[in-house]
């Protein structure tokens, strides 16, 4: 059983707001990681994905990671290479300003991960005329 409850929260004029994604060892092979590869794709011919398929493709590395036994400190910098503001739809970058991830892969055993600025935003400069 995989629960992972996320929560996320932007800038000042954005709701905070949150999933749970919440699979069974069935429903992750049948549902999940279909899902992933169709997302995984979409990157691949340069589409952008939405808000829920980058917390879907951050769960997925966050929980792999952590089967894996890497360490929270590893997980945090390693998310930061995952996608990039050029990979993401308009919005998503500043609706996903901090991202507390609480993690339950076996009954009793809880990971809190949080993530800040998951997804850099460039600064811009409007050139005059």
């Amino acid at each position: 059983m995989i629960l992972v409850r996320v929560t996320a929260i932007g800038e000042e004029d954005t709701s905070t707001f949150s999933q749970v994604f919440e699979y069974s060892n069935e429903s992750f092979d049948t549902i999940f990681s279909p899902t992933l590869d169709k997302i995984k794709e979409k990157l691949k011919q340069g589409l952008r994905i939405n808000l829920y398929e980058c917390l879907a493709l951050y769960c997925d590395y966050i929980v792999s990671r952590l089967r894996t036994k890497k360490g929270t400190s590893t997980i945090e910098q390693g998310i930061r290479a995952l996608l990039y503001h050029h990979d993401v739809m308009t919005g998503v970058p500043e609706t996903l300003r901090k991202i507390v991830f609480q993690i339950e892969l076996n009954k009793g055993k809880q990971e809190i991960i949080t993530i800040t600025e998951p997804i850099r935003i460039p600064h811009y400069v409007l050139e005059s005329n």
